[in-house]
């Protein structure tokens, strides 16, 4: 009755389209947290399983306090010795010794001091260190074993018991941002204006990947080190032609390219000067506080980034043409079969209302919009198909099978089971073949619209 498409050309469109990875915002408010801050940094304690925050400023002046936040809640801890009141300082934490490190900061004066945090207590660990002070960032390097810092063209290591200043070529990393470690790029990465900047132990900071959608500063991110996603939330600056003081827009940085999540459920509103972790454990961002965008009016809102699994979909889009019989053949999945392309395994198409016993064929693309540098849908009227349009690219043609005269067509498709293409769109389209209907002997259907995902 009906054969598999191959699956050799399911792969080819399904690694052509983009899986865009789902994610939704979810707000984790708790009757204890900290008061509300800007310019406060965190850090994920993988030992502890505990996001550790620290500092920052409020309208009340500079702030020396920690917390830790587990995903059920805030609780403040009062360790016996803690660093001074301080903000835009850099934290980050070192697996290899299972410390939590802060460096430098402001209260008004710079700070040129290093701190560690170990589960009970604060130790300062260095001081009379040059060039630390406010606006730094760092994180942890596993190529060296080390923790990276950067302020500037001021680059140091630090394993502990000393700070080593590596001798490159281009140490200046520009505009003042946040760093995180891509081992994608094996090195510490940040973005820069038009795309993203690597830091390479004889070169110094070096173009990795150009062009962007936004420059921004003030914002919050931080990276997924399993899928080695990079998130960018909110921040100062322009993106695209607008400009912003606090924008609400979350980013993603896929190892090749930015792209911008498309409308994630209830964003947090527009912000800068926040702070934003990754939950190693938990698998989910922890971002907290910063100020909005209406006037620097700090905020105390917790939020946590979830990568959701999207529900296997298939939706009909468009309208065919009809052929000479003055019907319009109908694309749209197999009832009796699994009508939803669900991650691992079939998924079932049907052609109705075709000429019996004439050919079929599915047309499978990754877009509804463009095609070859072309605008989709395609008016074929041009073409001797009055009436017609291309609904979707055609980067597959595959034959469908006949229903022995029933003017019924089938197709199956293997839907891969890497977890790599959950959330992948792709696109059909059925062409019928009428001798009849028009110069070039052809019909065409309407459209639908796949996402690969789990069972609803």
């Amino acid at each position: 009755m009906h054969r598999p498409l191959t699956l050799a050309a399911v792969l080819v469109v399904t690694s052509l389209a983009t899986a865009q990875p789902v994610y939704e915002w979810r707000r984790h408010d708790g009757a204890v947290k900290p008061l509300a801050r800007n310019h406060h940094r965190m850090a994920y304690d993988a030992a502890r399983g505990e996001t550790i925050l620290f500092g920052g400023r409020t309208a009340g002046g500079f702030l020396g306090d920690t917390w830790a936040y587990d995903g059920s809640g805030w609780r403040q801890i009062r360790p016996q010795h803690s660093p001074l009141a301080r903000a835009e300082h850099a934290m980050t934490y070192d697996p290899l010794r299972q410390r939590v490190v802060l460096f430098g900061g402001t209260d008004g004066a710079d700070f040129d001091d290093i701190w560690e945090w170990d589960g009970n207590d604060w130790t300062q660990v260095a001081q009379s260190v040059r060039n630390l002070g406010p606006n730094g960032s760092c994180c942890f390097d596993p190529r060296l074993g080390e923790v990276f810092f950067n302020r500037r063209a001021t680059n140091l290591l630090w394993n502990g018991s000393r700070l080593l200043t590596p001798n490159v070529a281009t140490p200046d990393a520009g505009a003042a941002g946040e760093i995180v470690y891509d081992a994608g790029f094996g090195g510490p990465v940040t973005p820069f204006l038009s795309g993203l900047k690597v830091f390479r132990p004889v070169e110094g900071w070096v173009d990795a990947v150009q062009g962007s959608l936004f420059q921004l500063f003030s914002y919050a991110m931080a990276i997924d080190p399993v899928s080695q996603h990079i998130v960018l939330q909110g921040g100062s600056g322009s993106i695209a032609n607008g400009r912003s003081s606090g924008f609400r827009e979350t980013f993603l940085f896929d190892g090749s390219a930015w792209s911008q999540l498309p409308d994630l459920p209830s964003p947090p509103s527009g912000r800068y000067r926040h702070a934003m972790t990754f939950d190693l454990h938990r698998e989910v961002f922890v971002h907290f506080g910063g100020d909005t965008n209406q006037s620097i009016e700090f905020t105390d809102e917790t939020w946590e980034l979830v990568r959701v699994e999207p529900d296997a979909s298939f939706k009909l889009f468009g309208s065919g043409c009809s052929g000479s019989s003055a019907t319009t053949p109908l694309l749209q999945p197999e009832t009796l079969f699994n009508s939803v392309p669900v991650l691992g395994g079939t998924f079932t198409l049907r052609l109705d209302r075709a000429p019996s016993m004439d050919p079929a064929w599915l047309v499978l693309g990754t877009s509804n919009t463009n095609w070859t540098g072309g605008s989709l849908p395609l008016d074929l009227t041009a073409l001797g198909m009055a009436g017609c349009q291309l609904l979707a690219s055609p980067n597959i043609v595959e034959p469908m099978i006949t229903g022995l005269g029933s003017g019924r067509l089938w197709i199956t498709l293997p839907i891969p089971s890497d977890r790599a293409f959950l959330g992948a769109d792709f696109y059909v389209q059925a062409i019928s073949s009428d001798p009849a209907a028009n110069a070039p002997g052809l019909t065409w259907s309407n459209g639908g619209h796949g996402v690969i995902g789990i069972r609803p």
